[in-house]
This record gives C-alpha cells, sequence and structure tokens, in this order.
C-alpha cells in the first residue's frame, strides 16, 4: 500500500503514519482529535498557485447533515474586500503568507491548534484552509501574532502590522471585533495591561456600533459565518467579565437574552451549525421538559453570568443575606444541572473540552470570590498577586460553612489543572484562576492541625506552582503570579533558616527546613529556587519579566 501523499498535523506532530483520509483519518476517529490538513508545497518551485481561485470541493456528503455549504465564494454574503479573492491584493498576500519562504501558515496553525479550542470564535481550521481569503490579513496577522506565543518568534511584528491596519483602514464588523479581541487576551497574558484594556475597550465599541449582539446581524449570510458571530460577542461578554474580575476596568456588558447561544464546538469546527436557544430559555431551563443538549459554550456564558453577579454583588454595601443565599443556590444550580458528559472536562479519547475547562474555571472562581471573604480566615499579610488582591472581609454567622466552600472551590481548580497531559491548549486567564485557588489553599494551610489535610494542601500548593511554571513557558504572566505565590508559600509553608547565636554554624548543627507535620522541606526550597530576589525585583522597579524572543 502506498503512502498518503500527505498527512493531517495531528499526525505529523506525533511523528506517525496518516492514511490521509477526508475529512478525518483513521487515528484521529480512533483518538478524537481534531483532524486538520494543511497543503505542503515542499519542492514545488513552479508559478504559485491560487488557492482559492480553484473550485472548493464539496464535503457536504460527509459533513454529517450540515446546513453550512462549504462552497463558501459561491453564495457567501461578506465584503468585496474579503469575499472577491481573484484579482484584490490581499489575494495577492495569502499566496505569499503562504509560501516555502516564511512560516505564516505554521504560525496560524499554531493558532488553531493551541489557541482556538479554549477561545473558538474564529471561522473553523477545515474551511479556512479551503478559503484562505476569508479571514481579512488584520485578523490573519494578529493570529500569527498569537501563534508566535507558543514558539520563540517575536510577535511584534506581526502586532505591528495588524496594528496598523486596525487603525486605519479597517472596516468597524465582526472581524474586527475578533482581531482586537484575541489581542486583547494575549495583551493581558503579556502583563501589558493598559494595551489590553484599550484593545478590549475597542472591541467592545465596535461590537456595541454594528449591533453584533443583535439577533438580526449578518442576516443572510451563510449560517457558519453568523455562528462565527454570535461566539465572538459571548465570548466578548466572557472576557470583559474575567477583566473585571481581576482589573477594574469599569466595563460592562449587557445580556443579550434573546440572542442564541453558541451550539457545540465539535459542530462549528466540523462546518456545521445547529439550531440553538437563547440565555433566557437556559434560565428556564429547570422547567421545561425535555433533554436539550446545550453546549459547553452555553455552559461557559452561564457561568460567567453567575461570577459576574458575584462581583457586582461583592461591591455592593446594601447586598442582603438572601442575595448571598440567592448566588449560592445558582452555584449549586449550575453543578447540579452539569449533564453526566459535563460534569468532566476529559473526554472518553481523553481529549480535554477547553470551552467546558473555561466553564468549569469560571464558575469556580464564582465560589471563591463569594465565599473567601465570607470565610473568617485570616488572609496572609500583603498576599497580592497580578491577579489577585485581598477583598474586604464580610461579616457572616457561617463563617466555617463558607470557609468548607471556599476551599471545595479552590479544589475544583486543582482538579483542572491535573486534567489532561499538556497546558498550552488551556485559555491564558487560567493563571489567575490558579492566583485565586492559592489565595484559599495558603490561609486555609496556615490554619490546618490535621496532619493529612495539612498534606492534602500542601500538595495542591505545589501542583499550582508547578502547572504555573508550565503555563510560564508561553504566557509571562504565569511567572510572575507563580513568583509571587511562591513568596508567601514560602513565608507560610517554609520555616526560617536562622543561625544559632554565640555558636559555629556546621553542617551538623545546620538548622534544616523541617516541618513537624510536612517533614523536610527541600521540595519547596527547590521549586522556588531564586524566586524570592526576582519578586523583590518585579516590586521594587515596577515591571515584569517576559520570555525572551529571537
Amino acid at each position: 500500500m502506498k503512502p498518503s501523499p500527505k498527512a493531517c498535523l495531528a499526525c505529523r506532530n506525533k511523528h506517525v503514519k496518516c492514511d490521509g483520509r477526508i475529512p478525518i483519518c483513521t487515528r484521529c476517529t480512533s483518538t478524537g482529535s481534531d483532524c486538520v490538513y494543511v497543503e505542503s508545497r515542499r519542492g514545488y518551485r513552479g508559478p504559485k498557485r491560487k488557492h482559492l481561485e480553484q473550485p472548493p470541493r464539496d464535503h457536504t456528503a460527509t459533513s454529517g447533515g450540515s446546513d453550512f455549504s462549504f462552497d463558501l465564494l459561491q453564495n457567501l454574503s461578506v465584503p468585496l474586500s474579503t469575499a472577491s479573492l481573484s484579482s484584490t491584493d490581499d489575494t495577492i498576500s495569502v499566496d505569499r503568507e503562504f509560501s516555502d519562504d516564511d512560516d505564516s501558515t505554521y504560525l496560524i496553525d499554531l493558532y488553531y491548534q493551541f489557541f482556538h479550542p479554549a477561545h473558538t470564535i474564529i471561522i473553523p481550521p477545515r474551511i479556512y484552509l479551503q478559503h484562505h481569503g476569508i479571514i481579512p490579513k488584520h485578523l490573519k496577522k494578529a493570529m500569527q501574532a498569537v501563534g508566535c506565543h507558543f514558539t520563540s518568534k517575536n510577535p511584534e511584528p506581526y502586532l505591528n502590522v495588524v496594528m496598523e491596519i486596525l487603525t486605519s483602514d479597517a472596516p468597524d464588523d465582526a472581524f474586527k471585533v475578533q482581531a482586537l479581541l484575541i489581542l486583547a487576551i494575549t495583551s493581558f497574558a503579556r502583563l501589558e495591561r493598559e494595551a489590553g484594556g484599550i484593545m478590549l475597550t475597542q472591541a467592545l465599541d465596535v461590537a456595541k456600533k454594528i449591533g453584533l449582539n443583535d439577533v438580526n446581524y449578518g442576516l443572510g449570510e451563510q449560517a457558519l459565518l453568523r455562528e462565527s458571530y454570535r461566539r465572538t460577542w459571548w465570548e466578548l461578554y466572557t472576557i470583559v467579565g474575567i477583566a473585571s474580575l481581576i482589573m477594574p476596568f469599569g466595563l460592562k456588558v449587557d445580556i443579550a437574552w434573546n440572542l442564541p447561544l453558541p451550539c457545540h464546538c465539535e459542530e462549528y469546527n466540523n462546518g456545521q451549525t445547529s439550531p440553538t436557544k437563547t440565555l433566557q430559555d437556559m434560565q428556564h431551563r429547570f422547567l421545561v421538559e425535555g433533554s436539550f443538549s446545550w453546549s459547553s459554550f452555553a455552559y461557559k456564558v452561564e457561568a460567567v453570568r453567575i461570577m459576574t453577579n458575584i462581583i457586582d454583588l461583592s461591591g455592593d454595601p446594601w447586598a442582603t443575606q438572601s442575595q448571598v443565599d440567592a448566588a449560592e443556590i445558582s452555584i449549586a444550580n449550575f453543578w447540579m444541572d452539569l449533564p453526566v458528559p459535563k460534569r468532566d472536562v476529559i473526554s472518553r479519547s481523553g481529549k480535554t473540552d477547553e470551552v467546558l475547562f473555561c466553564a468549569h474555571m469560571l464558575i469556580s472562581l464564582g465560589s471563591i470570590c463569594l465565599h473567601l471573604p465570607r470565610s473568617g480566615m485570616q488572609s496572609i499579610q500583603h498576599f497580592k498577586t497580578s491577579c489577585w488582591t485581598d477583598r474586604a472581609r464580610k461579616v457572616d454567622e457561617n463563617t466555617a460553612s463558607h470557609k468548607a466552600a471556599a476551599i471545595k472551590a479552590a479544589s475544583r481548580l486543582t482538579r483542572l489543572m491535573s486534567a489532561g497531559q499538556s497546558t498550552k491548549t488551556h485559555t491564558p486567564c487560567f493563571a489567575c484562576a490558579i492566583a485565586f485557588a492559592t489565595a484559599v489553599q495558603l490561609p486555609a494551610y496556615k490554619e490546618e492541625n490535621e496532619t493529612f489535610v495539612a498534606q492534602m494542601l500542601k500538595e495542591q500548593i505545589q501542583l499550582a506552582i508547578s502547572t504555573l511554571r508550565q503555563i510560564g513557558e508561553t504566557w509571562p504572566i504565569a511567572n510572575v503570579v507563580r513568583l509571587q505565590v511562591a513568596q508567601y508559600a514560602r513565608e507560610v509553608i517554609g520555616k526560617p533558616i536562622l543561625p544559632v547565636v554565640n555558636r559555629p554554624l556546621t553542617l551538623e548543627s545546620a538548622p534544616t527546613a523541617a516541618d513537624p507535620i510536612l517533614g523536610n522541606q527541600e521540595w519547596l526550597q527547590e521549586l522556588l529556587r531564586g524566586a524570592s530576589q526576582m519578586d523583590d525585583l518585579i516590586f521594587e522597579n515596577g515591571g515584569y519579566p517576559t520570555p525572551s524572543r529571537e
């Protein structure tokens, strides 16, 4: 049997043979992996092929009855600059960008492989691979800038190009919102808060201006594009909610109660859409008989809605006990209503549902925001990270139950840390979620008297620091949070090593970092080596370290 002339990205990355079956190869079918093909031009030296002028292949026969036609260029109703691709500058740019002479294709592949799973808003990779010109140049450059973070390549040239286009001739449309939104997420993850806040504000302004939250936006366009637009609005709603948790930007997004929620990501990535219901319908799902299948994205929107309500409640000096109880019940309802396939972020194939991962993360964050201030736990002195600042203490009679609930929510985040085999596909926002988890676990450890519980909390803190170290290989914010958390972990867990007065310090008499409960603390000293000096440098200079770029 002859080897297949092409292989999907999943098989290429694993360096295994691929049978090249369309639309999904046999290996990806068995493992549940995303099967994406990229045409290879290795060895080709003739005239550059016009990708977008070739008649698109008809995949409707294998798309599982999708209502989306892959013949996008025949019926697609989009602006001329992105739909008419035979004679525009953008067409030439696409051919040049996807040549053997640079790695633009590779960077977009990395975007789809590592960033897209958690922030599934841009047109799916299968559609993009058939029609590169459906995505305008500035959005491609934004995707490439994000992709650079999964390499040692400097993203600045791509950022400069996309910002130049965005500030000059990019039309106000959903593609512009997408570019601004993914760049805002990236800027926050790079600790460029001012730039991230500006881009997030601009994205929200453009979205409101064009009516992206209107149910009729994009009316007349292909179903998959309209689904992409809806996803963009709901992702914007989510990121604004997260930003309001960790930064005082003062942004507020009204809920689009009548806008349909996103469909299942598996359908979307396969070029399919299905009828969905609204957030208002989701609020009344308990009253409706039947088994409507809500998507992971829908649960993510519901989670951020609950979290945002809790944040508003925390800032309200007139909040009543009834409101606190209602918020607690909404969190309980969220977990109780999850169908069996949504209770674990790992599928049967072993693959992480990154959007569901975000939903679990957000509802756990909401729970910590609700319970930790009312838990009665004494916060660690000066505990502050780039994501977490100690919130005002709340007086509550049921401090024990709030403490237990906060620890439970932090434990849920700990389980997410051990989910999957890699952190690269997790949202960068997860670094801040880990900071919130340690804000619970460190004071809980400090107060704990039972050996078994203390040991568990110690392991959770160790996992948090290790996970931040791994995320920090991609996103600078995780490195900074790790160093900040490390400082307080030493304060709480590590024991000070002090010389004995008027006695020579010898190897035999040197004190150790032994703990009467946890034993030798060498693991902590090794794990956090050098963190204290770096942390002092951060606060003294008011700056943050970033990974070196080529």
